[in-house]
């Protein structure tokens, strides 16, 4: 029953038309390949627990099931006994080996479990899977067991797991990546730069160096944490034009390639110029760790310098500077330095998006990547962005990315109108005339509103003339940044037209990043859009700015808020 349950699953994941008794001898074969090759360590197919590595971490698959609670839930109506439902699991899991990440495989294996373990027939069946991470999965191992022997039990079951995957659509669909307040971000900047000047001892600069240099690439390179931490150790070139650093990128994410798992195959080094003082900073930390033993990955970070902080060695399973280690120094600089010598408040709930004097939120490793994104679009964006952008596995993410570019543009502009206040820098107005030179001049419309363009004022329409409607409407007043609504106390109260502006272009670039990636569009389009977001962003932040000048409110705050 073992052999013809797991022949059944290898048969319908293979795709292969007739069921022949070499299925499960082919499955363990596939099992000895990847044994041989480094990805399954020292263990048997018949083990209920597999070692396996992708080079970056060492983890466990555990196939072991409760005998007794399948046997109570599950055996009558699957119609296989725990044996062989366990053979089904590891022939499932042999046969995704290439197409999935070993987590993403475990959380497999995990889900399935806590369904055996749950009365899918209960009333509270749905709260209890409710923390599946991957129910659609789950529901395709399933569905690809031998006929089951209750087929109307086998439908609840299904039902019950459908219900967990459309609740969980909508949740994760509808949210996008809940960043810190933008006013946080540019505080850890601040606090940063100003601790990295301070007097500090050569240990305690040495602990915090790899999250000074996570903000500093990070913050304009979209990585991913796993990609930063995997930065070769031998990441620096000095070329013709200035210096260069190597990065390694994942080239499996929303490819649909095999997955090696191994770093050489699964990652891509790209090289990216960067400014002389970055390139200096990294090669104070190569010269200062060059006495120390290389890691087994050959990364830029060396483990003994961190476990110095606590007058510890590393061990013999410190393999490399891992992700967790980053965060260990991210949560050390919140308590030991933002909170220990700046003596701030650390906010650990991100719905807060008004914080107090004294307060910040706390960041994630995950938070740089998504900046960096939203920072290159509000700048234009660049053919490389565009081309990750139309490649995206998933367009409503990548449409989260844009979500947040109005609070960007407001949180820097603030930021910048604060230095002036301080005496810090100074900026200048363009003398353009893209602002009305007096706001309380205006002209009354015949539909009631305000129109604030002194050109338009004194019977000059080439304002109109650049403005054009959503259906091609030369003069399209909603579209102009000069009309404003008669509840309008002023010219500066309403700034919803900047933000309309920035929000549509966005949902166009959703559109031609659409149409790129189903082969109907270009490139070119989505610089295009590219260049009227920056255009459009560019007009909001001189109206802020002018805002502020004339003492008008700025986020929330006046002249006299400034910290």
């Amino acid at each position: 029953m073992v052999s013809t349950a797991a022949e059944k699953l290898y048969v319908e994941r293979s795709g292969m038309a007739h069921i022949d008794n070499s299925g499960i001898e082919k499955a363990k074969k596939r099992f000895e390949a990847f044994k041989k090759n480094g990805v399954i360590g020292e263990c048997r197919f018949e083990d209920n627990k597999w070692p396996m590595t992708d080079e970056y971490s060492k983890m466990n698959m555990r196939f072991y099931v409760n005998p007794f609670t399948y046997k109570r839930f599950y055996e009558r109506m699957l119609g296989i006994d725990t044996d062989a439902f366990i053979n089904c699991m590891k022939v499932y899991v042999v046969f995704a080996l290439g197409e999935n990440a070993l987590g993403s495989l475990i959380n497999i294996v995990r889900d399935i479990k806590h369904v055996i373990r749950t009365n899918f027939k209960d009333h509270d069946a749905f709260d209890n899977m409710i923390s599946l991470k991957m129910p659609a999965r789950t529901k395709e191992f399933f569905r690809k067991l031998p006929e089951p022997a209750d087929e109307e039990e086998y439908k609840i079951l299904l039902t019950e797991i459908d219900r967990i995957i459309e609740y969980q659509d909508d949740f994760y669909s509808s949210e996008p990546r809940e960043l810190a307040s933008f006013d946080s971000y540019l505080l850890f900047n601040d606090i940063l730069n100003d601790y990295w000047k301070s007097d500090i001892t050569e240990e305690e600069r040495m602990f915090f160096y790899p999250l000074y240099l996570w903000w500093k690439i990070t913050g304009v390179i979209p990585l991913r944490p796993r990609e930063f931490i995997l930065t070769p150790r031998k990441c620096l070139e000095k070329k013709k034009d200035g210096f260069y650093i190597t990065l390694r990128r994942n080239k499996i994410k929303g490819s649909g390639r095999d997955i090696t798992y191994k770093i050489s195959g699964d990652y891509i080094t790209v090289q990216y110029k960067i400014p002389d003082s970055l390139a200096e900073n990294i090669q104070t930390y190569l010269d200062y760790t060059a006495c120390y033993e290389s890691t087994q990955l050959h990364t830029l970070f060396i483990t003994d310098t961190h476990y110095r902080h606590w007058e510890r060695k590393k061990s013999k399973i410190n393999r490399y500077f891992t992700y967790t280690n980053m965060k260990c120094v991210l949560k050390y600089f919140y308590n030991d330095v933002i909170s220990g010598k700046y003596h701030l408040k650390i906010i650990d709930d991100r719905n807060l998006k008004h914080l107090n004097k004294g307060e910040i939120q706390r960041l994630h490793l995950g938070d740089t990547r998504h900046l960096a994104l939203i920072n290159i679009i509000a700048d234009g964006g660049t053919p490389v962005l565009a081309m990750m952008l139309a490649g995206h596995d998933d367009i409503n993410m990548a449409s989260h990315y844009y979500s947040n570019i109005t609070s960007l543009i407001e949180c820097r502009t603030y930021a910048q109108y604060r230095k002036v206040l301080q005496g810090e820098v100074t900026y200048t107005l363009s003398n353009t005339g893209n602002l009305p030179v007096n706001a309380l001049s205006y002209i009354s419309l015949c539909d009631g509103n305000r129109c604030y363009s002194e050109k338009y004022i004194n019977r000059d329409y080439s304002d109109c003339r650049k403005v054009i409607g959503p259906k091609g409407e030369m003069g399209y007043c909603p579209c102009c940044r000069y009309y404003r609504k008669n509840k309008a106390e002023d010219y500066f109260k309403d700034d919803e037209v900047y933000k309309r502006n920035i929000m549509d272009d966005c949902k166009h670039l959703e559109k031609v990043i659409s149409l790129a990636r189903k082969m109907n569009g270009s490139s070119e389009d989505i610089m295009q859009t590219f260049l009227r977001i920056k255009s459009d962003a560019y007009d909001y932040e001189q109206f802020l700015k002018e805002r502020s000048e004339k003492g008008g409110t700025s986020y929330g705050k006046t002249k006299e808020d400034g910290r």
